[in-house]
């Protein structure tokens, strides 16, 4: 029972949460053309662009969602702590050097032959799919 197409949007502090009349005005389902097999994606900065709406500010309301960059939240910190890489059988935790990677997937990697044998019988089954 899902929708073939939803509508979605988004609004900012900035407008009070307001949304344009024009984005809204029209609800019903876009066609999609001979040349497309979907129906086309209407960009907010565009809609209200192309209308003659009165209140609209200068700043596209998409820069206004992602915000400034310094505004952002430092990520390095993260990168640094990342998870390390362990043994999909025994749990391991090991260097990424001291693994050995699932020749087959590439995907799960193990701290030798024994365990990669013993996971063989679960693992097999998402290997072929993989």
């Amino acid at each position: 029972n899902a929708p073939e197409w939803v509508r979605a949007t988004y609004t900012t502090l900035n407008e009070n949460f307001k949304l344009y009349p024009d984005f809204l005005g029209n609800f019903h389902e876009p066609e999609a053309t001979s040349t497309t097999t979907k129906p086309p994606i209407f960009h907010i900065d565009n809609v209200v662009s192309q209308s003659g709406y009165s209140e609209r500010s200068g700043t596209s309301a998409r820069d206004k969602v992602l915000g400034t960059k310094e505004g952002r939240p430092t990520v390095s910190g993260a990168w640094k702590g990342r998870n390390q890489r362990q043994c999909s059988f025994c749990k391991k935790v090991g260097k990424d050097k001291d693994l050995q990677k699932c020749s087959r997937c590439k995907l799960v990697f193990y701290c030798g032959k024994e365990c990669q044998c013993m996971a063989w019988p679960s693992h097999k089954i998402f290997c072929k799919v993989a």
